[in-house]
């Protein structure tokens, strides 16, 4: 019984130990992405967003990225920016756009800031 309760106590330990390193790692990773400033045309919002390499080693090739696959990749930004080209010499550079005057606050919080 004694020895259950060591190892259980080892297995929390390193749980715990590799938590904080994967919370640290996610942390340098989302520090490294770098966010253009917004550039427009008479119809849309643009902006490049510049992935670290190791990050853009886990992103799909050849594909426009959904909301969801682009967020999980750590890119944040507010509403409405749609991954919408690739540039493929340096696909680690996503491209997004969003319509000119696209409300970046969600419903939600509008009603909340009114």
């Amino acid at each position: 019984m004694r020895l259950h309760i060591e190892w259980l106590r080892l297995l929390m330990t390193m749980f715990m130990l590799l938590t904080i390193v994967a919370t640290n790692h996610a942390r340098c990773i989302l520090a490294t992405i770098q966010y253009s400033e917004k550039y427009t045309d008479s119809t849309y919002e643009y902006r490049h967003v510049i992935l670290p390499q190791e990050t853009a080693r886990m992103c799909p090739k050849n594909k426009l990225l959904t909301e969801t696959e682009w967020r999980s990749l750590g890119v944040q930004q507010s509403r409405g920016w749609v991954h919408y080209a690739i540039h493929k010499p340096e696909p680690h550079i996503l491209l997004f756009r969003r319509p000119l005057g696209t409300d970046p606050v969600p419903p939600v919080m509008s009603w909340l800031l009114r």
